[in-house]
């Protein structure tokens, strides 16, 4: 449709130009030989059109004839109307008039300006087009990821209907690393899914993201305003140019199972898309062909280094094994694992104080809290170990004195901060019996 556009628009001018110029028109134009423009003495104003007298040779240089006297004989030879001209001598093209010359030269500028202006316009792509350009978007991405701009998606997204269905992903480069929201890793997995599709259904779905810092008007037309977002632009749903596209909650993918994993995001998007299933293709290291060389590589080297371990002289110190039990004990009353599988951040950062916080009131917990609470169960712990264990062992009266006071003092400073901890969380009083 634009092509032919261009073409009719094309056509139109030359023959406007043709016609105006007098291409097709001969007898408008006067041989240079046969006419000359003089002014008339009489009337100085009025341009006329005077037979001109050939030169008895065309060798010698022409010289300007100047009017004879002013009488009544040359005021009637010199005083012709204008439109009188010599016909009996057949016209050739040469100069046309003045006044229809600056006319043709004025329409023909116009002309050009309008055909430039045809061209200028961007004229609406066809269905094939768009899904063109957008799957070379796709393959010049690493991922498949197309990243939407406002450019993109007025000219490929805005219209009645799309023979495609489309997906965005609202991104934030500056929150990627902030708390649970794990847009980053995100990112990675809808990767993984566009790199998937883009062999699997070529033409059909596209994934594009779009990232807030450099296309805040774009998220404001698709009704964005909170992350994290991922919104499905059906095949059938009009976009305006100028109004905001009608997305609602259905339009969304669910936060029930987030953050997403690419099986998730590619479930949600077949279904959506009405697609059948596709199996995720991750890069692994099994997946290699050099994978069995590893695996006896690895095997080899583990039984290796077994052996030497087992026979090392240092393993057959009992503090060794003494050092490993307390680091397990503290890992595990820390809630470790905890802190691992909820994937919970080290600290909080509180926007209206502008200060990090250690402790969240509550049952959930950060991860320094539960460090902190595991190294105050660990010492407490070593405490009465040392109370029962080491200070029987003390022979002097007065330092085993002294040191019995300073375990039960640290050990009650402890208790109480841990007590404390408790209450603070959880509202309940430690009741003694």
């Amino acid at each position: 449709m634009a092509k032919m556009c261009g073409w009719r628009c094309a056509w139109t001018s030359v023959t406007v130009l043709m016609g105006l110029t007098g291409a097709w028109a001969p007898e408008t134009f006067i041989s240079l030989e046969q006419s000359t423009w003089q002014i008339s003495r009489s009337q100085p104003s009025v341009l006329e059109i005077l037979p001109h007298r050939p030169s008895p040779s065309k060798c010698k240089p022409r010289h300007r004839t100047h009017p004879p006297d002013h009488t009544e004989e040359s005021h009637q030879e010199y005083s012709r109307p204008a439109s009188r001209i010599d016909h009996s001598v057949p016209h050739r093209r040469g100069v046309m008039a003045p006044g229809r010359g600056a006319v043709r030269l004025l329409t023909t500028a116009i002309c050009i300006g309008l055909y430039s202006h045809c061209l200028a316009v961007p004229q609406e792509l066809t269905d094939v087009e768009k899904v063109a350009a957008l799957s070379k978007l796709q393959s010049q991405s690493s991922d498949g990821v197309i990243q939407l701009t406002k450019e993109v998606f007025d000219r490929y997204i805005v219209g009645p209907a799309r023979p495609f269905t489309l997906y965005v992903l609202a991104d934030a480069l500056h929150m990627r690393n902030q708390g649970n929201m794990k847009l980053g890793q995100v990112a990675r997995e809808y990767g993984l899914v566009a790199s998937t599709l883009r062999k699997a259904t070529p033409g059909k779905v596209f994934l594009t993201r779009a990232e807030f810092t450099s296309e805040k008007e774009l998220f404001g037309k698709l009704g964005i305003v909170s992350l994290p977002h991922l919104a499905l632009i059906p095949p059938s749903l009009p976009v305006g140019a100028a109004q905001a596209v009608g997305l609602t909650k259905d339009h969304a993918m669910p936060l029930n199972d987030y953050p997403w994993s690419a099986e998730t995001i590619a479930g949600w998007v077949m279904e959506t898309a009405g697609l059948p299933a596709v199996e995720i293709n991750r890069p692994s290291l099994l997946k290699s062909r050099f994978a069995p060389v590893f695996m006896l590589l690895f095997m080899a080297s583990a039984a290796v280094l077994g052996y030497r371990l087992y026979h090392a002289p240092f393993l057959r110190h009992t503090w060794i094994y003494m050092a490993g039990s307390l680091v397990i004990y503290w890992f595990s009353v820390s809630g470790g694992m905890y802190i691992i599988i909820r994937g919970m951040p080290f600290v909080q950062f509180d926007q209206r104080t502008r200060s990090s916080n250690l402790f969240l009131p509550g049952q959930g917990q950060l991860g320094a809290e539960g460090y902190i609470m595991g190294t105050q169960y660990l010492l407490f712990g070593l405490a009465v170990a040392a109370g029962t264990h080491l200070l029987p062992r003390v022979r002097d009266s007065a330092a085993r004195r002294r040191l019995g006071y300073a375990l039960i003092a640290g050990g009650a400073l402890l208790m109480r901060s841990i007590m404390g901890t408790h209450h603070w969380k959880t509202g309940m009083t430690t009741h003694w019996y």
